[in-house]
C-alpha cells in the first residue's frame, strides 16, 4: 500500500533507519524484529497487525509509538501510545508549517554512508539477521539499475511482492521514486492477473 512507501521514505529523510515486517509475521516474530531492530516506531496497516504489537508492547521499553494505517473497528478505540496515520499527517503539517526548513535541515544532517534500511534474512538458518543497507549504496544500486533497465515518468510499474522484500523495495518503490514511473500497488495477491490487465504495466519484478 501506498502508505508504507510514504512511511519508508518519511523515516529515511528524517535519519531514521526504517525496517520491514512481513504481514504474515506471528506476534512473537514481531517482537524478535522490534527488539532486535531497537524500534521505536512502528506502523502497523490494520487492526489484525495492531493486535499483534499490543499483545507484545509491554516487552518492547524502547516502542514510543504505533501508526495504524487503516482505522477501520477502531473508532472507539482509545490508546495514547496509539494513534491514526491520518493523525500523524496532520501533525507533520503543522510542524512543518511552524518549522519550514525542518526537512532540508535534517536531510543535509544524513550522513550518506549511515544505514538506510534493515532487511532480515528469512531466518532459515537460524533467527533472522538484519542486513544493513547505507543510503550512499541504495543511491548506487538505484543509479545502476536505472542504466540497464531504465524506465521515465511515463512508465507503469506494478508492485505485487510485499515491500519489505529487498526485491520490491528497491527494483520497485526506490526505482520509481529514482526515475519518476507510476508505482501500482495490487489489490490483493489472488487479484495480479486481473490487475495487471487493467494496469498494463510496463514493468514489473518478480522473485
Amino acid at each position: 500500500i501506498v502508505e508504507w512507501v510514504f512511511a519508508d521514505i518519511g523515516a529515511m529523510s528524517a535519519g531514521a533507519v526504517s525496517s520491514g515486517i512481513y504481514p504474515t509475521d506471528s506476534a512473537s516474530q514481531v517482537l524478535y524484529l522490534c527488539e532486535d531492530s531497537k524500534t521505536v516506531f512502528i506502523f502497523v496497516e490494520d487492526e489484525e497487525q495492531l493486535d499483534k504489537v499490543l499483545s507484545v508492547r509491554s516487552r518492547l521499553p524502547l516502542l514510543r509509538k504505533v501508526v495504524v494505517i487503516d482505522t477501520t473497528g477502531l473508532q472507539r478505540f482509545n490508546d495514547p501510545q496509539v494513534i491514526s496515520f491520518e493523525e500523524l499527517c496532520r501533525q507533520g503539517r503543522d510542524y512543518a508549517k511552524a518549522n519550514p526548513r525542518a526537512i532540508e535541515h535534517r536531510l543535509d544532517e544524513i550522513d550518506p554512508a549511515s544505514v538506510a534500511i534493515l532487511v532480515y534474512t528469512s531466518g532459515t538458518t537460524g533467527k533472522p539477521k538484519g542486513a544493513m543497507h547505507s543510503h550512499k549504496g541504495l543511491v548506487y544500486q538505484m543509479r545502476a539499475l536505472q542504466s540497464l533497465l531504465a524506465t521515465t515518468p511515463e512508465d507503469e510499474r506494478m508492485c505485487f511482492l510485499p515491500l519489505c522484500h529487498i526485491a520490491e523495495r528497491s527494483g520497485g518503490e526506490f526505482a520509481a521514486v529514482l526515475s519518476g514511473a507510476r508505482l501500482n500497488f495490487v489489490e490483493d495477491p489472488n487479484t495480479i492477473a486481473e490487475n495487471v490487465r487493467e494496469v498494463s504495466p510496463t514493468f514489473m519484478i518478480a522473485v
